[in-house]
């Protein structure tokens, strides 16, 4: 067993540095930003498997990205199979995006832009495998990253109950060395066979479409201010594709327009409101996420057949008479 880091033994302010350069050590280059403000807690375990490494990480909430510039930097042609233990952590790759809970299995690859995050502590068991081992297998591999495994039935659960074991086995130094690269053979064997079909074998979904819909609009209501908002950061933050937000939207307004609709409203409120009559209109509309001065006014004549000067006045000076 090799104990990559353990911020334990680190001074609490070299922790999140400690645990940064640890992930440049067994990971390809990613950026890494941890999500609380106190002092990171962190380890990581890593057994040699012949080709194959097994990681055990345990972390404070945090997320991982990989971004262009970090593969042009340097690519290791990767796959990484997780299995997580403790927690959940949300996968974006390309299209695909999934929240993988305690019991389930994915995957990202060093090749393509990723981000595994996590909102809280949490515990998962990592499969390092180079990708020219997959061979004709790869591009099905690569096309199933960042999608949800079942962890409860089928080859899945199989996959599960060997890696734990597997950890277990390796964790208690009772596995001779030249056991480890056969271990790290049936292991990839497992792998190639969860990976055996196009398609990967799903659980009921947790979350129903209405469901769904209904908590991003009001993720929605409650972050009208941020100038960030949109399709991007709602994706990213519920762990769905933006084909899959679309198509939550398609009977209706657009993901955009719902925010713009929404964030208009709330200026027009804003402006009529004898009691904030004292602010200069831009200070309202910023307020609610406009960020420039003639987009607004632009959006706002379109909705309203008015300037929000104009509207204001009318409306107020109705209000007088």
């Amino acid at each position: 067993m090799s104990v990559v880091v353990d911020t334990a033994l680190v001074p609490a302010q070299e922790r999140f540095d400690a645990w940064a350069e640890a992930n440049l050590q067994v990971f390809e280059p990613i950026a890494v930003r941890p999500r609380a403000q106190r002092p990171f807690e962190g380890r990581i375990v890593r057994h040699e498997l012949g080709p194959l490494q097994l990681l055990f990480l345990s972390a404070d909430a945090s997320a991982a990205r990989r971004t262009a510039a970090l593969i042009r930097l340097a690519d290791p042609e990767s796959v990484q199979i997780m299995l997580q233990v403790r927690g959940a952590c949300g996968i974006t790759q390309e299209d695909r995006s999934s929240l993988i809970r305690t019991g389930d299995l994915g995957s990202w690859h060093s090749s393509s832009p990723y981000i595994v995050e996590s909102r809280a502590a949490f515990e998962m068991l990592i499969v390092t495998c180079p990708s020219m081992l997959l061979q004709r297998h790869a591009d099905r591999v690569r096309r199933r990253t960042a999608q949800l495994i079942d962890g409860s039935s089928g080859v899945g659960c199989l996959v599960r109950h060997h890696l734990t074991a597997l950890q277990e086995l390796l964790d208690a130094d009772a596995c001779p060395a030249d056991s480890r690269a056969p271990l790290g053979e049936g292991l990839f064997d497992l792998i190639r066979a969860l990976y055996a079909s196009d398609e990967p074998a799903k659980r009921t979904p947790r979350r129903s479409s209405e469901q769904l819909r209904a908590q991003i609009d009001g993720y929605i209501d409650v972050n009208l201010g941020d100038p960030e908002l949109g399709r991007t950061k709602i994706a990213r933050e519920h762990f769905i594709s933006h084909s899959y937000l679309d198509r939550l939207f398609e009977s209706g307004d657009g993901v955009s327009e719902t925010i713009r609709t929404k964030r208009l409203d709330r200026v027009r409120c804003d402006l009529v409101d004898p009691g904030l009559g004292h602010e200069p209109v831009f200070t309202v509309a910023t307020r609610w996420g406009f960020v420039s001065p003639s987009h607004f006014s632009r959006v706002f004549r379109g909705a309203f057949g008015q300037s929000p000067t104009a509207y204001r006045e009318a409306a107020l000076g109705r209000l007088d008479a």
